[in-house]
């Protein structure tokens, strides 16, 4: 079955480096390209696409304006998006996370980070990716000038689900943070950021010792994601 993308950005070259890599990684694609914003828009309100791939600072109309509109459209508003763009700072992605992004690559990228944040967002590229695996291990969360420790309950090359007490200073959700992992004695994972996208108590009444975080990964390095990935092979060979 053909999966169809979108990119959208004012420089070709960009949109010629996304293309020439896709097609290059991907037997059943096909993609479509827009100058802008607005290009994009109406292009969407004539096709349907598999997943957008969208720079931020565009005239006419920026990614964020069409990643709002896609969000507040009735037919459009699952359409997995990718945010391009050089601007890293917290500001920003909050601003991206806040208005429905998928997953946020930082410019300049290479179509091998690419790839791994089309794995890890949009199921019809690659299924198994999306896949949690109940793995335990310690967990350290840290955000701002605090820390917290906890214990994992599952994970995907996309995020995690981790098991933490409840203390004086929590992190909210989209909150910035990073995190350390140890599954084990030899693979351990450290500086992963992330935000955390959902909260929830671990115990059916309300004054609950435990909480649950959910944690999107956004910006993990393709080798971290590569070795993660590999463990989680090795771990659960018939899942892939």
């Amino acid at each position: 079955m053909k999966v169809q993308a979108l990119i959208a950005d004012d420089l070709a070259i960009i949109r010629k480096l996304v293309t020439q890599g896709l097609e290059r990684n991907y037997d059943n694609i096909i993609v479509e390209e827009a100058r802008n914003g607005k290009e994009a828009q109406e292009m969407m309100t004539k096709n349907r696409y598999d997943l957008v791939i969208c720079d931020w600072g565009m005239p006419v109309m920026t990614g964020e304006e069409l990643l709002k509109w896609i969000r507040n459209h009735p037919d459009l508003n699952h359409t997995p998006f990718i945010m391009l763009t050089s601007r890293s700072e917290k500001e920003y992605v909050m601003r991206a996370i806040s208005a429905g992004v998928n997953s946020y690559l930082i410019k300049p990228f290479t179509i091998a980070d690419l790839i791994q944040k089309i794995s890890t967002t949009v199921d019809t590229f690659n299924r198994r990716q999306a896949e949690r695996y109940e793995i335990e291990g310690p967990i350290t969360v840290r955000f701002g000038s605090h820390s917290m420790t906890g214990n994992l309950i599952d994970i995907s090359l996309g995020g995690l689900l981790g098991f933490f007490k409840r203390g004086d200073t929590l992190p909210v959700i989209l909150d910035k943070i990073s995190v350390d992992l140890e599954l084990a004695q030899d693979m351990t994972f450290t500086d992963m950021e992330g935000f955390i996208i959902r909260i929830q108590a671990a115990e059916a009444h309300i004054d609950s010792k435990y909480i649950k975080y959910a944690i999107k990964f956004m910006n993990v390095n393709a080798e971290t994601e590569s070795r993660l990935s590999q463990y989680l092979k090795k771990l659960y060979p018939h899942q892939w």
